[in-house]
């Protein structure tokens, strides 16, 4: 065993639209620099961390208003309600241009270090608004993640511990304010690589820490908090749930 790499991604880095679609996208300018058209603060977040402790980082700046990079084909929100109206051909060429080459380079970065026989944690950067559909979101800081995958469990599990250990006064919820079993690319990857090799684990931060000038002093929690992730005991024959 090769021991355990950390691999950082940031699905949603921006809200640019590449040259050729930006005469062709007419988003109002509050969208595109809103939630919807990217997650706020969370390239911030993934650019601290990667330059604290040098784990690799593959990201993009493209607005997910052109296409989610965290949604599987098929998938109805692939395409927003402004891109989803152009043609067949266009859309082909929007996933073979943007899409496939960036999932691609993530798939193809793991696949060596399983190869190698490393154990892979995969952290996914993301944040979430505070207010949704009226429903006020207050925590801090998500951990989603499959509960069936023993491995999972354990990372979540010192994560959490390792971040109130840094800061108590943050709070830290399991699968909020989503799903982890819902697709995304951790979802697609947990399909392509055994649970003894693959953790796929998404961090969601309530981006109410970007907009309050909060971002170096949450990143500096999440930075200490990983400190030993790398010699964590992923023995998964001794683990059992952790909540």
């Amino acid at each position: 065993m090769s021991g355990i790499k950390v691999i950082l991604t940031c699905e949603h880095g921006g809200y640019e639209i590449p040259e050729p679609f930006k005469n062709k996208l007419e988003i109002p300018t509050e969208i595109l620099s809103g939630h919807r058209g990217w997650d706020p603060g969370a390239y911030m977040i993934a650019s601290e961390i990667e330059k604290a402790t040098q784990y690799p980082m593959i990201f993009s700046i493209y607005s997910r208003l052109l296409v989610d990079l965290n949604r599987s084909v098929g998938n109805p929100e692939l395409f927003s309600e402004y891109s989803h109206e152009f043609s067949k051909q266009v859309k082909q060429e929007i996933l073979s241009d943007y899409y496939f080459p960036y999932r691609r380079r993530v798939e193809e970065y793991m696949s060596r270090l399983i190869d190698d026989n490393s154990i892979i944690i995969h952290l996914g950067i993301h944040t979430f608004n505070t207010i949704l559909n009226n429903e006020v979101r207050d925590f801090d800081i998500g951990l989603l993640y499959d509960e069936t995958r023993i491995l999972e469990n354990k990372a979540c599990y010192f994560l959490r511990k390792s971040i109130l250990k840094y800061d108590d006064s943050l709070k830290i919820k399991y699968n909020a304010p989503y799903k982890g079993t819902d697709d995304g690319l951790t979802t697609y990857f947990r399909s392509h690589f055994p649970p003894e090799n693959y953790l796929g684990i998404e961090i969601e931060i309530n981006n109410r820490h970007f907009y309050n000038g909060e971002i170096t002093s949450l990143s500096s929690s999440i930075i200490a908090a990983l400190k030993g992730i790398e010699d964590l005991n992923l023995d998964s024959n001794a683990i059992t749930k952790y909540s």
